[in-house]
């Protein structure tokens, strides 16, 4: 995305959004794109109350626009496979899609095996058979999963234009992915080895990974506009669900911000290349690095949000508050990311085992609902039951 002049304003390849204030109706985001004859259109993003929002609105309009204008009107009594993936690609991904190549990849391996076919004559078990090719060719289940669902999403757009009458990849059962759950957690003490062998920018790329569980991506590109130190939160804006999530700062983590923020000289970015003071390109050359250092094995980046959910579980977090702080849709999917211990298997069995009700407290005790065993935490504040829950759920 590249950002215009203007704070306000996002420029795209086929479009751009931009914010515009009135007395009446305050600040309300805006779509501007040319039209399938050339024309330009400046409309309202109807209830888009974010950047995101607004560019799904852009890329909704533009793909409407180019169906109304009959772009993909071919003829309906022959269509052949790789007209149609063709047409696909350069009318509806190259128009609505950050990166159209990534997609034209796979376009290319389903034109390679039903090139030849019509759209309407490829059958559930033709696809079946792509699938065992996938396999066979060294994809993993969960990409042959994502073979079938573009090719799913195409036939779902060749049924709206009347091209067939029927979506083959519906008869198609997905791959389980439950196999592909991995549970790699972070220790304590293996925080304390990588921490140690990371240079300062990783390690306050670590620090706020495990304090916030956010992504990579989210991370790299927070900016200091979305820090608000006052309330003590982070505003994640840039997310792979495209909804704004607000996560807690606690302790340790508002130390290091206010560390970055006082070298940050003048860099919109939390943590800016020194070089550019834009967003680091790649921060997992150094990552794999400092894990070689330390000694850690099998552990990515992305493992770390992990770690963030697992300890929140371990704490006595409820599923749904790490569900609103990871941002995820369902909890079923926040469940893949947590996995209890060990050690909290151990004490659930061990239960069946006591004798008697556990004793209460006395008359005149106070009853402290708190943890009998303070947890042990390590020099970033990230514990078993780290200081992140204390302060999101107030």
């Amino acid at each position: 995305m590249a950002k215009a002049n203007s704070k306000t304003r996002y420029n795209f390849g086929y479009g751009a959004i931009f914010q515009r204030k009135s007395k009446k109706w305050g600040t309300r985001w805006y779509l501007d794109f040319k039209d399938a004859t050339g024309k330009r259109v400046q409309k309202i993003a109807q209830d888009a109350q974010s950047s995101q929002d607004a560019v799904r609105a852009l890329q909704d309009a533009i793909r409407q626009d180019l169906l109304q204008a009959g772009k993909l009107v071919v003829k309906p009594d022959r269509v052949m496979f790789e007209d149609f993936a063709d047409i696909y690609y350069h009318d509806y991904v190259v128009p609505t899609r950050k990166r159209p190549a990534y997609e034209k990849g796979r376009i290319n391996v389903f034109v390679d095996f039903f090139k030849g076919h019509e759209l309407k004559d490829v059958t559930p078990m033709m696809i079946e058979r792509f699938r065992a090719q996938r396999l066979k060719a060294g994809n993993s289940k969960s990409t042959t999963n994502r073979y079938l669902a573009l090719m799913k999403k195409m036939y779902s757009l060749a049924v709206n234009e009347g091209l067939v009458t029927d979506n083959p990849v519906k008869k198609v059962k997905f791959f389980s992915e439950a196999e592909n759950v991995k549970e790699r957690i972070l220790t304590l003490e293996e925080e304390e080895q990588l921490m140690a062998a990371a240079p300062d920018y990783l390690r306050s790329a670590l620090i706020i990974a495990l304090n916030t569980g956010m992504r990579y991506g989210e991370i790299v590109n927070l900016e200091w506009e979305h820090v608000d130190f006052t309330s003590k939160r982070i505003r994640v804006e840039k997310t792979k669900s495209g909804k704004v999530r607000f996560i807690n700062i606690n302790g340790p983590l508002f130390g290091e911000l206010s560390k970055l923020r006082a070298t940050a000289n003048g860099s919109s970015y939390v943590l800016p290349n020194q070089g550019t003071g834009k967003p680091y390109v790649c921060l997992h050359r150094s990552y794999t690095t400092a894990c070689k250092k330390a000694g850690i094995t099998g552990l990515r980046f992305h493992d770390l949000r992990h770690t963030f959910a697992t300890r929140l579980v371990q704490g006595g977090v409820d599923i749904e508050t790490v569900r609103s702080l990871l941002g995820h849709y369902s909890i079923v999917l926040t469940q893949r990311y947590t996995h209890s211990s060990n050690e909290m298997k151990q004490r659930a069995v061990d239960i069946l085992v006591q004798k008697g009700p556990a004793p209460g407290p006395k008359n005149g005790d106070i009853c402290d609902k708190s943890v009998t065993k303070e947890p042990k935490i390590s020099s970033t504040g990230a514990a078993n039951i780290p200081a992140t829950y204390s302060e999101s759920v107030n």
